[in-house]
């Protein structure tokens, strides 16, 4: 069977979208078509979010066989700089405020972004090269992923 891997990106999740992920991650487990994988990974920089906790907080109310088979992957600005570190200097030529932790602040007119709003292929590359890391220390002798399907809500 082809292996899948479905990879979910999430950053500031509602619960609607808690209860789109558990229900995407129920199907995955159930397809018999594909031997999917299913990934939740999170920008976590914005610590006043609390989307690690809620997360897991969310995920500890579903069905043992589903907690089992959903996997979290979680970074922050800090993991992208070290895995990108020309991303300091690329900060200083975007259009659009970028400083650590962005979100709204008193007198500003608009929103301030982090470095996950603006390097999504840097973010997945970050989950792909752990998922290596991940599996060679596993049992499975070596990991392929005949597609990766990236969502983000």
């Amino acid at each position: 069977a082809k292996r899948v891997a479905v990879l979910v990106r999430v950053h500031d999740p509602t619960h609607a979208a808690m209860d789109r992920l558990r229900d995407w991650a129920e199907d995955c487990r159930q397809c018999t078509a594909v031997q999917a994988d299913f990934w939740i990974s999170a920008d976590t920089t914005w610590t006043h979010l609390q989307t690690r906790q809620r997360l897991e907080a969310a995920m500890a109310g579903w069905p043992d066989h589903l907690r089992s088979f959903v996997q979290l992957h979680l970074y922050d600005r800090n993991d992208l700089l070290q895995a990108y570190p020309v991303l300091v200097e690329l900060m200083a030529t975007l259009w659009l405020p970028v400083i650590p932790g962005g979100g709204r602040y008193r007198g500003v007119e608009f929103d301030l972004r982090d470095l996950g709003w603006g390097f999504h292929a840097e973010a997945i590359n970050i989950w792909y090269r752990k998922l290596g890391g991940l599996v060679r220390q596993s049992a499975i002798p070596r990991h392929r992923c005949d597609f990766v399907w990236v969502f983000e809500d």
